[in-house]
């Protein structure tokens, strides 16, 4: 980079007009170099910014639009209350996959049985009914099919996690026409949610 106190000195230090046009020349062209270079250096730098800037804002903009999809997919998933038909003082009965599940008496029991498809998806809640080793109580949630009014053939099912009150956030296997759930009518019964889940 151009000295502006060397330049300035030979032009000062020049004695013949030819010497003076010289210096003032190579000042003046020292300069604009130096112009130039930080110009140049300038822009560079600008377009290195831009770029970086670019990338920041397109990821910026995608994380938007996954936060925004999200906080739609948490409230949907509260948005749509399933109301169903309770049938009190009987539960789901069934032992394992292929067994008959048929209604069974139970001391303060409660079930119900919904027409479900696969991949849709609930949040049930169930108040334990038994952690026994038999089927009274050991499957809140059966999933089956060829159902009648009474009687329904196991697909798979979900096991009770832990003692009380438990919600599952379930999605509705393959080959399944019914979800049938069970509780116990002392607790809180049962509870359920669809979730929609949005993909736009």
């Amino acid at each position: 980079m151009a000295s502006i106190t060397e330049n300035l000195k030979k032009i000062l230090a020049a004695v013949y007009g030819r010497d003076v046009r010289q210096a003032i020349h190579d000042s003046i062209l020292d300069c604009h170099n130096d112009i130039e270079a930080c110009k140049s250096y300038t822009d560079e730098h600008v377009e290195e910014m831009e770029t970086k800037m670019a990338g920041i804002t397109g990821r910026c903009e995608a994380l938007l639009l996954k936060t925004r999809k999200d906080i739609r997919n948490v409230q949907a998933i509260f948005s749509v209350e399933i109301t169903v038909a309770v049938v009190d003082g009987k539960l789901w009965e069934a032992q394992t996959s292929g067994d008959a599940c048929v209604f069974a008496e139970g001391v303060r029991t409660q079930c119900t049985t919904l027409d479900v498809k696969p991949g849709e998806r609930y949040i049930v809640h169930t108040s334990m009914v038994s952690r026994s080793g038999s089927g009274r109580g050991k499957y809140p949630i059966i999933y089956a099919i060829n159902g009648s009014t009474s009687n329904f053939v196991m697909v798979s099912a979900v096991e009770i996690e832990e003692e009380g009150d438990c919600d599952y956030i379930v999605t509705v296997p393959d080959g399944v026409k019914y979800m049938l759930i069970s509780a116990n009518e002392s607790g809180e019964g049962i509870w359920i949610r669809k979730i929609n889940v949005l993909t736009e």
